[in-house]
């Protein structure tokens, strides 16, 4: 049956459009989409401006600056633990020292991210994907976020990114916290 449905080329043209509408979504939708789907205890939404341009997203940046912060971590105690008392301070502080530019790359991720959280209505940094920036109402608080597109839809918004930027902060203070510690003993 549906082989006799295609044959005919007006047929075939409106399915064909059939589905390329029903593919179609708009930004509005996808980022209502989007907070249904990952919002805990969604009880009111309200979308009142969406807008669609090439952004910055910092969460890549962030999720290795998270890897490098354990690597370092993991550098400095296995240098520690081939010291004893009297020379762990000077063996930490060389295996700091020749670490520095991953410390500096981390400052660097961190300042930028920051950046995008404190200032959402500007568009900072490189552009690296598609965004919508959303003014909304959830919950009865009003947002304004950037909702990041990825091949299938958006896959993260400036809410993932403060998640992230505060994974980073305590992986950070965490890591400040071992060396103090390893120089210390």
């Amino acid at each position: 049956m549906t082989g006799k449905l295609l044959r005919n080329p007006i047929k075939k043209i409106l399915f064909l459009l059939f589905i390329v509408i029903a593919s179609c979504s708009s930004p509005e939708g996808d980022v209502r989409t989007y907070l249904k789907e990952t919002a805990p205890q969604l009880s009111s939404l309200e979308i009142m401006e969406v807008e669609v341009d090439s952004t910055y997203s910092p969460i890549i940046d962030l999720q290795r600056a998270q890897r490098m912060c354990s690597e370092i971590k993991n550098t400095i105690t296995k240098a520690w633990a081939d010291t004893d008392e009297t020379t762990s301070y000077k063996v930490v502080t060389r295996v700091e020292d020749s670490l520095s530019g991953k410390f500096d790359t981390i400052q660097d991720i961190a300042f930028n991210a920051e950046m995008v959280l404190n200032s959402k209505n500007l568009n900072l940094g490189d552009h690296n994907t598609t965004g919508v920036l959303a003014k909304y109402r959830i919950n009865g608080q009003l947002r304004t976020d950037w909702f990041y597109y990825g091949i299938n839809g958006i896959y993260n918004s400036t809410i993932d990114v403060e998640r992230e930027y505060n994974y980073l902060m305590e992986d950070m203070i965490d890591l400040e916290n071992d060396i103090s510690f390893k120089k210390r003993n």
